[in-house]
Formats: structure tokens, C-alpha cells, sequence
């Protein structure tokens, strides 16, 4: 049986979030991905929150002398969750619910002590997941979805609006550095990919960025010959790369470690929003959804040579 791997996008569920606008934007993305911010940096109103989307497998009728080819379409849902001070980075009741040891010991720790958490989801945990989300004070959401694309990453752009950002990294050897950002914002680079060796898995992985409208053109060595590319500004923070298979409608959460309150780390700006002078955390929770389907090819010399002479 062949496997081909298609871009495409289905939205069935027994309660589809509902897209809407806000402070929210994904790039990198095919054609179907539908995201502008309808205003800097505020959310939209609440809007129903849904279950993972299930693995749809659509079969059409074998023609005769067929060969089977299986299709599998990969989809990204996401959606962003934002409630008051403390929802997130002081409740347990939501992380309880999660797996936190897909990575490293070390990895989590070094994860944590710049203000990230990241967290696996089952399932059959998502209605309690999404009934405590729900009895969250001044909670607000929005969603969107997008095709991931073939030749790069999605990049989920967290701010509509530029900012001079001051943070603090810690590496993973204990050291710690400041870094200063002008006209920047912070956005999470997702990769995605089947894997074809387990149907049905997804490997995700979300790596934090700050990223700077682009410098002026400079000549650079591609290997072969020199040529003018602008300079790339901001920094990609691979150190901090979470990467895991999700199966089955499983999710990742991510979310705000404590310290983000206290300390300007570098997951500050990724989850803590000023609103009229009322600080507000951001959670955001990611659904890979993959679409199988098998269609049938025909060999169309064998067909021909089976034709009577005329």
C-alpha cells in the first residue's frame, strides 16, 4: 500500500471551536490558513471550547484492477486561552491533568526557569481539561487551524504589535544572560510531520523565538556563490525545543511557569498581556489532527492492454 502526504483541512467534531479573530496570527501556512489580528493584541470574546478533533478515515469503493493509495492529511488546531492573573501559572488542577515528562528532567527544568511549561494531554482527559478551563474567571479564547506547510515551520505569532523586549535566558549549564530586543514580538515556530512508520501518530515540536522585522541586505555564502539575503534579527532559542509524538487526539498545553510574575524571563512576553493596566496570563493548547483516506489508482496501461484492437 503507498502512502502519499497531502496538505488539506476538515473541521468535524461534536463541538467545533468556532474560528474567530483577535490578537492572533499564524504564518508559514498554506492557502487555508485563515489568521489576521483583528486588533493589536487583544483577544476575541469567549467562544465554545471543544473537544481534540478525532482521526477521520474515509474509504472510497475499489474500481476493478485497483490499486489502494493511502492519503494522509495533516491539520493543526490551535487554540489560545487567556484568563486573569494566577489562572494558569498558580493552578494545579489543569497541570495535575497533564504529562510533564515527555522531556528531560533537565530539559523541564531549564524549561521552567524561563517561564515555560509544556504538557501532554490524553484524550479522555480533554472534557475535565475543558470544564476546568471553562470555570475560569474572565476567560476568553480563540481559536484558528492551518495546514501545516512541506518546506517550512508554522510560526504562531503571539502579539499583533512591536515591542522593545528585555529578558533574562537561562542556559542549561546554570549560567544566565540578558538579552534586548527592539521592535520585536514573540511567537512559537511548530513542526510538524506523519509518521509513517505508526498511522495515526504526529510528531510535533515547538520551539520559543523573538523575532525582529528583517535587517538590511547583506551579501551571504550560500556554499557556492555569495548572494544578497537581509539579516536575519531576534533569535531562535532551540535550546528550549519541546518535541514529542502525540497519538490518538492527544494535545499539548502550552503554559506559563510561575516565575513569569515575578522575574522579566524570557517567557514573559510569550504569556503575560497588559490589559488597561490588569496583567493576564495566556495558555495555548495545540491538536495535530491527521485525515486518512484511501483512494484507488489505476494502472492505465494494464487497462489499455486489456482493450480489444480496433
Amino acid at each position: 500500500m503507498a502512502i502519499v502526504l497531502l496538505a488539506g483541512c476538515s473541521m468535524p467534531g461534536e463541538s467545533p471551536w468556532s474560528p474567530s479573530g483577535g490578537a492572533w496570527n499564524l504564518t508559514g501556512a498554506g492557502e487555508q490558513a485563515s489568521a489576521s489580528p483583528a486588533s493589536a493584541n487583544e483577544p476575541a470574546a469567549q467562544v465554545p471550547i471543544a473537544a481534540p478533533l478525532p482521526v477521520l478515515k474515509v474509504s472510497t469503493p475499489a474500481p476493478d484492477s485497483a490499486i489502494p493509495v493511502r492519503q494522509v492529511t495533516l491539520l493543526l488546531n490551535v487554540l489560545r486561552v487567556e484568563a486573569s492573573s494566577g489562572s494558569f501559572t498558580d493552578n494545579g488542577e489543569l497541570w495535575d491533568l497533564l504529562d510533564e515528562t515527555a522531556a528531560t528532567p533537565r530539559t523541564v527544568l531549564t524549561l521552567r526557569e524561563n517561564g515555560f511549561r509544556f504538557g501532554v494531554g490524553r484524550p479522555e482527559l480533554w472534557p475535565t481539561f475543558r470544564e476546568r478551563l471553562s470555570r475560569l474567571p474572565m476567560v476568553r479564547t480563540v481559536y484558528d487551524q492551518t495546514v501545516p506547510p512541506q518546506d517550512r515551520p508554522i510560526d504562531l505569532e503571539l502579539s499583533a504589535r512591536l515591542d522593545d523586549l528585555s529578558v533574562f535566558v537561562f542556559e542549561r549549564n546554570g549560567s544566565m544572560r540578558g538579552c534586548l530586543f527592539s521592535d520585536a514580538r514573540p511567537l512559537l515556530r511548530v513542526d510538524l510531520g506523519a509518521r509513517p512508520q505508526e498511522p495515526g501518530a504526529t510528531q510535533i515540536e515547538i520551539t520559543p523565538e523573538i523575532r525582529r522585522p528583517p535587517g538590511p541586505l547583506k551579501y551571504v555564502h550560500n556554499g557556492q556563490t555569495f548572494e544578497r539575503r537581509n539579516e536575519v534579527l531576534g533569535s531562535v532559542f532551540d535550546e528550549l525545543a519541546f518535541s514529542t509524538a502525540l497519538r490518538g487526539g492527544a494535545f499539548v498545553v502550552v503554559g506559563p511557569a510561575r516565575c513569569v510574575n515575578a522575574s522579566p524571563v524570557l517567557g514573559r512576553p510569550f504569556f503575560l498581556r497588559d490589559d488597561a493596566g490588569t496583567v493576564r496570563e495566556n495558555l495555548y493548547i495545540l491538536s495535530p489532527q491527521t485525515h486518512e483516506s484511501t483512494t484507488w489508482w489505476v494502472d492505465r496501461t494494464l487497462t489499455d492492454a486489456a482493450l480489444p484492437p480496433r
